[in-house]
């Protein structure tokens, strides 16, 4: 017959834990502390070149193509649903699923296409927040483009990823401004 011995009953601080002080599950302090990468994958669509595209086609067409939304917003939808159930089955990203299921001449062609796509994506980005700071601020654009991509690089490079993180989670709050903007009315 096998006796155990007993066991300190410490138990582990959890993520949501600060000090070891539990949050309780239903308080705000619990909810703000679950918010984290997909919140700010949400946000990060509101991007300053998506932003300017959307204005535009706002600007030109008004509620014209709204009508859109009818088909696009379910497909939109269905792509999210997969994606994050592919992520959560398998536990890897689009990248590592490829490599394990796919050729490899399959793999490199998607991950070559999809970095040229972000860096000409990422540079209207960093074009429209140069434009955008020019418009309150004297200087030439082409300066603040540097200053912006130098600043974006430092980031991501000086900055550990959790800080980095907690940071980008904070910044969502500016989204916020689309209701305000919203309620002013038009001018």
């Amino acid at each position: 017959m096998e006796t155990q011995a007993a066991k300190p009953k410490t138990e582990p601080k959890s993520p949501g834990s600060a000090n070891g002080k539990q949050s309780a599950p239903g308080s705000p302090r619990s909810f703000f502390r679950k918010l984290g990468p997909g919140l700010v994958t949400g946000a990060s669509d509101d991007d300053p070149s998506g932003i300017g595209t959307y204005s535009q086609v706002g600007a030109q067409f008004g509620y014209g193509m709204l009508w859109t939304m009818v088909l696009s917003y379910p497909l939109m939808v269905a792509i999210q649903e997969i994606s994050a159930r592919i992520g959560r089955v398998t536990g890897v990203g689009i990248a590592a699923n490829l490599r394990k299921n796919y050729p490899k001449p399959l793999l490199y062609s998607v991950l070559v296409v999809v970095a040229i796509a972000n860096v000409f994506n990422l540079g209207a980005d960093i074009g429209a927040m140069g434009a955008a700071a020019q418009l309150v601020l004297p200087g030439k654009i082409s300066l603040f483009i540097v200053i912006f991509g130098v600043a974006s690089l430092a980031g991501v490079l000086l900055v550990p990823y959790s800080t980095y993180a907690k940071y980008l989670k904070w910044l969502t709050i500016s989204l916020f401004s689309y209701v305000g903007a919203n309620m002013t009315g038009p001018i």
